[in-house]
């Protein structure tokens, strides 16, 4: 053998020893993935329409409630959530976000007053639509500002 053929061999088994070592941790960091929820900016004016990206990065579907699959809160000295009428439907499973996808939703901010804000997303992990809803998590956007 000469020295070509061993510098060949021992980059081979270099790139063979990362191709497991890749392959055995990766499927590992993708389980423990993150729900992310993103609005489109960080300051709106009164009447705008906000948008906001649900980027699910685990292993499992997530879904939302018929009757409030989100919340808007008012930042004073705490978090205030905003009185919503109570909903008179039957709470059930309504759209997902499937595992390692991206959903966008658009919301009017028409009625929503000046300051700071944010959406709380209340989700039902690995759960079939039209199923009754069972919150499992609360998601919590960036938070965004009204002028």
């Amino acid at each position: 053998m000469n020295k070509r053929d061993i510098v060949i061999i021992i980059f081979g088994l270099i790139i063979l020893v990362a191709i497991i070592f890749i392959s055995y941790f990766l499927p590992e960091k993708a389980s423990n993935g993150e729900i992310i929820v993103l609005t489109d900016k960080q300051e709106y004016s009164p009447g705008d329409n906000l948008k906001v990206k649900i980027g699910n990065d685990t292993e499992d579907d997530i879904c939302f409630s018929t009757c409030y699959p989100y919340f808007i809160e008012r930042k004073e000295d705490q978090w205030i959530t905003y009185k919503y009428k109570q909903c008179l439907e039957e709470d059930k499973v309504d759209s997902c976000v499937n595992a390692r996808e991206v959903k966008a939703f658009e919301l009017d901010l028409s009625s929503i007053g000046k300051g700071f804000h944010r959406l709380v997303i209340q989700a039902c992990v690995g759960c079939k639509t039209h199923e009754l809803f069972t919150k499992e998590k609360e998601l919590i956007s960036n938070q965004f500002i009204i002028k």
